[in-house]
């Protein structure tokens, strides 16, 4: 190990330490654990502290797809299956991986959704563009009654080494709820801790993986869920 560069000998006390190298081991392990298994201990801690149900989801071309979701013992749990897909510009967890993409990451998005997109109306680029600034300002998105009635979901991106947004995790909970938690500020504040301290290497390069063996697209238009 000491000719790998993992210890390192003491001159003079001839005892052996654990070289800075060593993280590199706890680094590869995580990068190479699923990337849903991994975020299951970040989705916990939002639906715990929550008392709501939380979703992993990413980016795939111009939609967005729910991987997994943490629902909490009792109190709300909302009945949305894994691989449930949704235009990128229509629920918060799209935009606020729309807002951490450069121009021409978003100008590809959008090109793909006015050409495919059939259930949502898209937007102008211009548009689209505006509000991914006013979102990456803000930090998270978060809407109230915007798809169910005294409904609020609030969704902060996943960043990679790069600062691209590569997921987001988003909380859905009774307007009661939030006001019992302190309302936007401490809701935000909750799910923007999870995401802001999520390992940037943890799994992002196995994610088309998963989304190949998960089941067949399930498109709903944005009315019906978050």
């Amino acid at each position: 190990m000491e000719q790998d560069g993992f210890l390192v000998r003491d001159i003079q006390t001839r005892r052996y330490r654990l070289s800075a190298k060593v993280m590199s081991l706890g680094f590869e392990f995580l990068s190479a654990q699923p990337f849903t298994d991994a975020a299951q201990a970040y989705l916990g801690k939002v639906s715990d502290e929550t008392r709501a149900t939380a979703f992993l989801v990413v980016i795939d071309g111009w939609e967005v797809v729910h991987l997994a979701r943490m629902a909490p013992s009792a109190a709300l749990v909302m009945n949305l299956q894994i691989g449930a897909r949704f235009p990128v510009h229509s629920v918060v967890s799209g935009r606020a991986i729309l807002s951490y993409l450069d121009e021409a990451n978003l100008q590809t998005i959008h090109a793909s959704l006015r050409s495919q997109c059939k259930t949502v109306a898209v937007p102008d680029f211009q548009t689209l563009r505006e509000q991914a600034r006013t979102d990456r300002a803000r930090g998270y998105v978060l809407s109230r009654s915007l798809y169910e009635p005294s409904i609020s979901a609030c969704a902060a991106p996943i960043r990679d080494r790069t600062g691209a947004a590569v997921a987001a995790i988003t909380v859905v909970a009774p307007h009661s709820f939030v006001d019992e938690l302190g309302g936007e500020e401490a809701l935000s504040r909750i799910v923007t801790g999870a995401t802001n301290s999520f390992p940037s290497n943890l799994g992002f390069r196995q994610t088309h993986r998963i989304l190949h063996r998960i089941p067949p697209p399930d498109r709903r238009p944005p009315s019906k869920h978050l």
